[in-house]
C-alpha cells in the first residue's frame, strides 16, 4: 500500500481488505508509520509513536485471519489516540509538564472498546494543555499545524487529532469534546495561528455534512443549535 491509497480506504474499508486478506495488516500499519514520518514534523499531530507495538500488533492481526479466527469489525485498523486519553504502558502527557513521565496503568475505556473491536494504537496525538484551549498548542511539544496550510491551525482541543487524520497519519482516531474540542477542529480550515475567532467567524466545513460550530447570534458567536438566553425578559413575580 503506497502513500496515494491511504486517502482511498476508510477504517472501514481498510478492515475489510485486511480481513479478506487483500492486504495485510502489517502493510496498513507501516503505510501509516511511513506518513507520520513523511509529513509529522511539517504538521506536528503526533507526540508519541507506537511503532514497533503497532507492528507486532499487525503481525498477530494478520496471524488471526490466516487462522480463520473471529475478527472484529475493526479488526487490524490502525487508530490514534488524543494524548488526554491513557493507552496502557504509554506515556499520557496531556500537554503538561506535570505528566511527561506519566505512564498509563490501564486503557482508556475508549481505547479499550476500540481494541476489542480490533484496533490497533498507532500513536497518540498532540493537545493544548490539560485540553484547555481552542488552539492546540502545549509547552511540550508545541503547536500544531493544519496539514493544508503550516500557517494556519488546525484548531482545538482535538487539533493533532484532526491535523493526523486529515494528513492521512491514520485512518481511525479518538478525540474527546466537552465544548468544541472535536467539532471545532472539524470546521476549521482557514484560521490563522496564533489568532482567535472574532465574533462574525463562521468556519467552513472540512467533513462533508458537519454544520459549523459557531455561528454569529444576537450577542455573538455561539454554538450551531444553541438558544441564547441571556437577554430573554423575566417573568414578573406574583
Amino acid at each position: 500500500m503506497d502513500e496515494n491509497e491511504l486517502h482511498r480506504w476508510d477504517a472501514t474499508g481498510l478492515a475489510a481488505l485486511i480481513r479478506t486478506r487483500q492486504v495485510p495488516a502489517v502493510e496498513v500499519a507501516r503505510a501509516h508509520l511511513d506518513r507520520i514520518e513523511a509529513v509529522g514534523p511539517k504538521v506536528n499531530a503526533t507526540v508519541t509513536v507506537l511503532a514497533e507495538q503497532a507492528l507486532a500488533m499487525a503481525e498477530s492481526a494478520d496471524e488471526a485471519v490466516a487462522a480463520g479466527a473471529a475478527v472484529g469489525p475493526f479488526h487490524g485498523v490502525p487508530f490514534t489516540v488524543k494524548d488526554s486519553l491513557d493507552v496502557a504502558g504509554v506515556v499520557t502527557t496531556r500537554g503538561s509538564t506535570l505528566f511527561k513521565d506519566h505512564v498509563a496503568n490501564a486503557d482508556a475505556t475508549a481505547v479499550a472498546r476500540l481494541r476489542v473491536a480490533g484496533g490497533i494504537p498507532l500513536a497518540k496525538t498532540n493537545l493544548p494543555e490539560f485540553s484547555y484551549w481552542t488552539e492546540t498548542d502545549n509547552p511540550l511539544v508545541g503547536r500544531a499545524r493544519n496539514p493544508w496550510n503550516a500557517e494556519r491551525t488546525p484548531g482545538g482541543s482535538s487539533g493533532g487529532e484532526s491535523a493526523a487524520i486529515a494528513a492521512g497519519m491514520s485512518p481511525l482516531g479518538l478525540g474527546s469534546d466537552v465544548a468544541i474540542s472535536v467539532r471545532g477542529p472539524l470546521t476549521t480550515r482557514h484560521r490563522r495561528a496564533e489568532s482567535h475567532p472574532g465574533p462574525d467567524t463562521c468556519h467552513r466545513t472540512l467533513a462533508r455534512g458537519t454544520p459549523p460550530v459557531l455561528a454569529r447570534g444576537p450577542h455573538g458567536p455561539q454554538r450551531a443549535g444553541h438558544r441564547d438566553r441571556s437577554r430573554r425578559p423575566r417573568r414578573s413575580r406574583r
